[in-house]
């Protein structure tokens, strides 16, 4: 059924149809198909062939396939975590917990925008410590340790010139 929502809606060997596509792609998601399932996500997120803008229901599909052990699911599922779509709100944690998993399946995109969710953590803990250190000139000891830790957690997400001694 998913080959003949694709045929379709590229119009090979029959009329095209977006309406004959989303009918063929539901019925093989009903029964189970991820590819559809993930198709179907795909359309309701971009509100493409005939269907509305749906990031609720695109992220409930995405979602479903990236159980499934669809890495292209898992890179959406953390996507729309990352940007605050389909969900109650934006969370860079449960992005990283997507993106890990469909990096540890060796999908490229995820492993790009897991480093860039580290350049953006290296940067927050740095400017954590900077102000930590603004507290330091009260003589607070605690200010001081506390500026060093962030420091060191911004060196460990890749910024080592971050480091202050």
């Amino acid at each position: 059924m998913g080959m003949l929502a694709q045929r379709y809606k590229d119009g090979v060997g029959v009329v095209q149809s977006d309406e004959r596509t989303i009918e063929w792609y539901r019925m093989a998601a009903k029964g189970g198909h991820i590819v559809s399932q993930f198709n179907l996500a795909i359309y309701h997120r971009g509100g493409k062939c005939g269907l509305e803008k749906n990031h609720r229901r695109a992220f409930e599909l995405f979602q479903i396939c990236a159980d499934a052990g669809m890495k292209e699911a898992a890179c959406k599922v953390g996507s729309m975590y990352y940007n605050g779509q389909g969900v109650d709100a934006a969370s860079d944690i449960k992005a990283r917990l997507w993106w890990t998993q469909a990096a540890a399946q060796g999908h490229a995109l995820a492993i790009q925008k897991l480093k860039i969710l580290d350049k953006k953590e290296s940067i927050a803990q740095f400017y954590r410590g900077v102000n930590y250190e603004k507290d330091e000139a009260d003589d607070n000891v605690h200010s001081f340790f506390k500026a060093r830790e962030c420091y060191l957690i911004s060196a460990k997400f890749g910024n080592a010139e971050y480091v202050k001694s």
